[in-house]
């Protein structure tokens, strides 16, 4: 006789989808600032437009401000890859405060 195959727990299908909310909860945060570059170039400083993240990625303003500057120079790459070279991102849950995260090779500086 066949033996009966056991299925997966709820407790399997949590930690899938707690894993995959924290994979690409960081992985989304360029994506989105590429996306809001090409639809919002409203404000601008310097002379180039200014990208503003929307509150839910304050942690990612959070670590560039208080990490290493290894770390902020990763978050800079990658949230201006493919699109505005100046990003505002929240530093807070509720601050208006915002942290600016800037391409230095666009504004001349290696």
């Amino acid at each position: 006789m066949a033996e009966k195959r056991k299925s997966r727990g709820a407790g399997f299908w949590c930690t899938i989808v707690i894993t995959g909310a924290l994979l690409l909860y960081p992985i989304s945060f360029g994506p989105v600032c590429w996306v809001l570059s090409a639809r919002e170039s409203k404000s601008t400083e310097f002379g180039t437009p200014i990208v503003r993240a929307p509150r839910v990625y304050w942690p990612v303003g959070w670590v560039a401000q208080h990490c290493p500057s290894v770390m902020r120079r990763a978050i800079v790459w990658y949230a201006t890859l493919f699109g505005s070279p100046l990003i505002a991102v929240p530093d807070g849950p509720v601050s208006d405060h915002e942290v600016a995260l800037f391409d230095l090779a666009f504004f001349g500086k290696p």
